[in-house]
């Protein structure tokens, strides 16, 4: 009984061990740096301004990336792009890009604001579904899709 209860502690103690490094290594955005669009509804159009807020002490010195995707009932998409680097004082906010959006029923557009610290590790986003499913949000895979899908359109624009 006793070679039963060390080793149901044993296989306990090695759970413990394998999942800590999994869950340590989780993401949290929004945490220390918090992204958030600001939506303005004027019937025709939208006014979107992306705005950054620093959760911490001391200052960040960031840069962001406020995007337009839109998707037609085709098939065909479009990305528009904003970016630039800021700094943020502490427990201080900033508004960092405005756009503007024509309201059409036939497109499904997404607004994307992500904010990203020098050594490029993602801090905050927040986004916004026009004509779509609230989805949930997108993987940091379906984030470096767009940008690849930017890069191939390039490419193909020089060729």
């Amino acid at each position: 009984m006793r070679i039963i209860n060390s080793y149901k502690n044993f296989q306990t103690l090695l759970l413990i061990i394998f999942l800590l490094p999994v869950s340590a290594m989780a993401q949290y955005y929004n945490k220390d740096v918090e992204g958030k669009l600001k939506i303005e509804n004027n019937d025709d159009y939208l006014n979107v301004v992306g705005v950054a807020s620093n959760k911490t002490d001391v200052n960040q010195s960031l840069r962001y990336e406020l995007s337009v995707i839109k998707t037609s009932n085709g098939g065909n998409h479009s990305k528009n792009a904003q970016s630039g680097r800021f700094t943020l004082e502490p427990n201080g906010f900033k508004e960092l890009s405005q756009t503007t959006i024509n309201l059409d029923s036939d497109n499904k557009v997404i607004v994307l604001l992500l904010i990203y610290d020098l050594e490029d590790n993602l801090l905050g986003k927040d986004r916004y579904v026009i004509n779509g499913e609230d989805e949930e949000e997108p993987s940091d895979e379906d984030i470096k899709s767009y940008d690849n899908e930017e890069e191939e359109e390039s490419q193909t624009e020089l060729s």
